[in-house]
Formats: C-alpha cells, sequence, structure tokens
C-alpha cells in the first residue's frame, strides 16, 4: 500500500470520471478545435456537437468506473508487476 503507483493507477479513471461531469453536463458551447469531442462529424453542426460531447461523457463515466474498479481489483487481489498492471490501464483507458 506504501506503493506510489497505486494513486497513478487511479488517476487516469477518477480524470475519465471528472471530465464526465465536464462533457455530459457543461459541454463546450461553441464548436472549437481545442476542447471536446472533434471530429468532422460532431463538428458540423451545433446539434451535433453538444449530443457527441453529452454522450462522450456518459461513456467516460461508465468506463472510468469500470477501470477505477478493475484495478482496485487487480490491486488487492492478483499479484501484477506494477508497470504491466499501469501498461494494461493506460491501453485500456487512453484510446477512448
Amino acid at each position: 500500500m506504501n506503493d506510489p503507483t497505486w494513486l497513478y493507477d487511479l488517476i487516469l479513471p477518477l480524470i475519465m470520471i471528472v471530465f464526465d461531469y465536464l462533457f455530459s453536463k457543461k459541454q463546450p458551447k461553441n464548436i472549437n478545435y481545442f476542447i471536446g469531442y472533434r471530429t468532422k462529424r460532431s463538428m458540423a453542426s451545433k446539434e451535433n456537437w453538444i449530443y457527441a460531447n453529452k454522450r462522450l461523457g456518459e461513456l467516460w463515466f461508465k468506463l472510468g468506473w469500470l477501470v477505477f474498479i478493475l484495478v482496485l481489483l487487480v490491486r488487492l487481489f492478483i499479484p501484477v508487476e506494477n508497470e504491466t498492471l499501469t501498461l494494461i490501464n493506460m491501453c485500456l483507458s487512453l484510446p477512448l
């Protein structure tokens, strides 16, 4: 429990959960190239922009909690090297 990689492994899912609030409840009002879910289709109209960011927030909320719980369960019950678990956590979280 004194190992700091616990904190590192839990930061990414917690960030996903926090960004859920930002994207699903308070999406960026104007279409921009810096913040938000930026694809050609989502940026085609304001309605698409709001819908895509809201859905992204909902998806990140579910996946953030899923990764959070999986990291806790693996850390508590399965002996895995720290580097391996961190790599798995990043591979699960970052492509989303």
